[in-house]
């Protein structure tokens, strides 16, 4: 009779555990367009999709590419996406719809730097349906995190609970038709508009000062084995179920470019060399002379000198991005 008893209060209290961390990640998780995202992968319809870093986010429109490939693709790319997302972005979106060709953005960057587990760190597992997917992915990234991130996500926003304001816009937010049907209006603003197709085109802002806050650079010796580990899974995953896979560096600012050539060429060699080596098709186009295909790699184009086009700038990439698709397919067939 003790056990019962002892038994039943353990697991009344679990119950009120459980509610109360439901509760707060409903009042304090704010509306995320990755969940716009992972919702837009349900629906399928797409054949080529865009996986990386913040480079690939703001410098790939999939409507300009389209129009010239002549496929529909859905762009996947985020800040703070490293290759282990990327790998189960990959294999997420196939469980809906077979794809046909992967084009990973390759920011070197990502590739010696260990990623922050802050506020975004595990969005994107949290976005994703329940799945087999979904399962691996979270015992691959969720379980070497801080575990309170892991068990109970609204820790990362505690400090808002002395905040009524926020709590009140998140709760106005999620109780409106706009969150039930996933719409991406909440997210424009005059500093940017949100696309479904996962582009987030940024407007030019007068006097706008541009940093390099977000700037990582190269540096062989600091290379991470959890990239060599998910590149190849990628790499394997898109060979297995016969898909395409490309990869791309998209440019930087000239004027950055100049500034830190020495850690740009070397990361230009490294990855050149190693995708050779891998059979793999790979274009650095830092290295590429866009100017005569209309294509100004000025900062005065770009949002910050870390690389972050201007909506009009990653228009006129995408248009060249789909001229260079296009060129692959043809030396393919």
């Amino acid at each position: 009779m003790r056990n019962s008893k002892k038994y039943i209060w353990i697991g009344l209290f679990l119950a009120l555990t459980i509610c109360i961390n439901l509760l707060l990640n409903y009042v304090l998780l704010p509306y995320s367009y990755v969940r716009c995202d992972t919702h837009h992968l349900t629906e399928g319809g797409y054949q080529d999709i865009y996986v990386g870093t913040s480079h690939g986010f703001a410098g790939i429109d999939p409507l300009q590419t389209d129009a010239i490939t002549g496929r529909k693709s859905t762009n996947l790319c985020l800040g703070g996406e490293y290759l282990c997302d990327s790998y189960f972005l990959t294999k997420e979106a196939h469980r809906h719809n077979p794809l046909k060709r992967v084009i990973y953005v390759l920011d070197p960057g990502y590739w010696v730097t260990e990623p922050s587990q802050d506020s975004s760190y595990n969005t994107l597992c949290q976005s994703l349906p329940w799945s087999k997917v979904k399962l691996e992915y979270t015992a691959a990234k969720m379980l070497k995190a801080d575990f309170r991130t892991t068990l109970f996500p609204w820790y990362n926003y505690r400090k808002d609970l002395l905040k009524p304001d926020v709590i009140q816009h998140n709760l106005t937010t999620k109780q409106s038709q706009e969150y039930k049907d996933y719409s991406i209006k909440p997210f424009d603003s005059t500093g940017q508009t949100y696309t479904e197709q996962g582009f987030m085109n940024i407007h030019r802002v007068e006097n706008a000062q541009k940093t390099e806050q977000n700037l990582k650079l190269w540096n062989e010796a600091d290379l991470i084995p959890k990239e060599f580990k998910y590149f190849n899974k990628l790499k394997s995953y898109c060979a297995q179920n016969q898909i395409d896979f490309v990869v791309v560096t998209l440019p930087v600012p000239k004027e950055t470019l100049g500034k830190y050539q020495e850690q740009f060429d070397a990361a230009h060699n490294y990855f050149t060399q190693m995708m050779q080596a891998q059979n793999v098709t790979y274009c650095d186009f830092n290295y590429v002379d866009l100017s005569s295909q209309g294509f100004e790699a000025t900062v005065s184009n770009y949002n910050d000198y870390d690389g972050h086009m201007y909506g009009n700038t990653a228009q006129k990439f995408s248009q060249i991005l789909g001229e260079y698709l296009n060129a692959q397919d043809l030396a393919m067939s």
